[in-house]
């Protein structure tokens, strides 16, 4: 059999002639094989450069992985290269009440309505002990001073001072009103609100209290608006201004419950208690435009037979200041609008008639005067009588002049002597002020 040829005719890249061919039998000729390639020079550098820079990425990693917590960043601006530390420790925490997580962890609808942070943040409760005024004798101006003395007491005996609440003129734990209605509490070191403290103490069986009665006439009783306490010893411990601070320094239990009834200052020095911010900036919209003249009267104790030449000899001192405007703060029993309705502002006040009217009527009725006050001010009807007594002092420390009844007219009196207090402190920086204080006295 004869074979299979084929003739294929290849062209030649230079010129042939017609006829040139070549004969290439297919069947007989074996596969071409690619020829091995050799590198270039130039690709062998490109794969060791390659090498080279994958080993000083990873130097570089390992480099930034063991690098010290706290380091240098380095960013440039177009003008310098500026150096700035970055910070990898977090900002201190305060302490906080661990009772207080405690309760926002088991009851939610508490901490909605409570503030956050709770007010006292420094002081851890497990170590510490309570001091509380249950009750404090006298009205707001001499409360006022006695509870600074206890405040300086819960600070002698390194306990905290649970602050009081405040109504009609007086402080302590059953009281309406928050402790701030009345005063500024910024100042005051080791103390915590009675929300707090009732916050803290609910459903907590671990805490147990004494009741303290000091001075001559304490009230007798444990208050009743707080939870059980278990209280031990039963009977209660009594206390004078004597041995006050050595027998409550002695007593262990974990809250003091003082009923305070003494009459007098206990410590020299106590921290200042000045009153609330908003009471102030009331007191600054109702004064009187200056000048003027703060008359303060107290009326109570004094003989009925001396009130109107003592309102004769008060016309004399007003008109001797020169000053036709009168802001008048009194004790007097009656409202100074013309119902004359009785409204008392002084519980002690009992012993009161129409002699009082006529008094205060010549001041009212005299002519060329404008007196003002607060019934003819703020609707006073339902307002709480401590914070009217507040207002008629700040308005009497700002006072240009301010006037106050001598002995045999006026009974001497806390709220006047903190008037004075305030004006000489005050007397400094108000150039306005004419004195810090003249009384008036009858000569009859």
């Amino acid at each position: 059999m004869h074979s299979l040829r084929s003739r294929t005719r290849l062209s030649s890249s230079s010129p042939q002639s017609p006829d040139s061919s070549v004969d290439c039998d297919i069947s007989d000729t074996p596969s071409p094989r690619l020829p091995e390639v050799d590198p270039s020079p130039r690709l062998r550098i490109l794969r060791v450069l390659g090498l080279v820079l994958s080993g000083i990425s990873l130097l570089l990693f390992i480099a930034v992985s063991t690098l010290p917590p706290q380091h240098i960043l380095e960013t440039e601006s177009p003008k310098v290269l500026v150096k700035r530390e970055i910070p990898v420790t977090s900002p201190p925490v305060p302490t906080i009440y661990r009772d207080f997580l405690a309760h926002l962890s088991t009851k939610p609808e508490k901490a909605a309505k409570n503030p956050w942070p709770p007010s006292i943040t420094r002081i851890p409760i497990t170590d510490k002990k309570f001091l509380i005024p249950g009750y404090i004798g006298e009205q707001e101006s001499k409360a006022r001073i006695h509870f600074q003395d206890m405040h300086q007491l819960a600070r002698t005996l390194d306990r905290i001072l649970v602050l009081p609440n405040v109504g009609q003129s007086r402080l302590g734990m059953c009281r309406d009103y928050a402790f701030d209605m009345y005063y500024d509490a910024s100042g005051l070191q080791g103390v915590m609100t009675m929300d707090d403290f009732r916050w803290l103490v609910e459903d907590d069986d671990r805490l147990n209290a004494q009741l303290i009665l000091v001075g001559r006439n304490p009230k007798e009783y444990f208050p009743q608006c707080m939870p059980d306490f278990d209280i031990f010893p039963s009977s209660p411990v009594r206390a004078g201004k004597d041995n006050l601070t050595s027998l409550l320094g002695a007593q262990t239990a974990d809250v003091l419950i003082v009923n305070w009834d003494l009459r007098y200052p206990v410590f020299s020095t106590t921290t200042p208690l000045h009153y609330s911010p908003e009471l102030r900036r009331l007191s600054e919209t109702i004064e009187p435009p200056k000048p003027y003249v703060m008359v303060h009267w107290r009326m109570e104790t004094i003989p009925a037979s001396a009130l109107v030449p003592c309102a004769r000899a008060l016309l004399g001192a007003i008109h001797d200041s020169g000053i036709s405007t009168v802001w008048f703060a009194s004790d007097y029993p009656f409202s100074l609008q013309e119902s004359g309705d009785l409204a008392p502002k002084s519980s002690t006040f009992r012993n009161f008639g129409e002699d009082h009217r006529r008094a205060v009527g010549i001041l009212m009725t005299e002519p060329g005067l404008d007196v003002r006050h607060l019934e003819g001010t703020l609707d006073i009807g339902t307002m709480d009588t401590g914070v009217l007594g507040i207002l008629d002092k700040l308005v009497g420390i700002k006072a240009d002049v301010f006037i106050s009844g001598a002995e045999g007219c006026g009974r001497k009196s806390s709220f006047t002597r903190q008037i004075v207090e305030g004006r000489k402190a005050a007397w400094a920086t108000r150039q306005h002020m004419l004195n810090v204080v003249d009384y008036f006295a009858s000569s009859s």
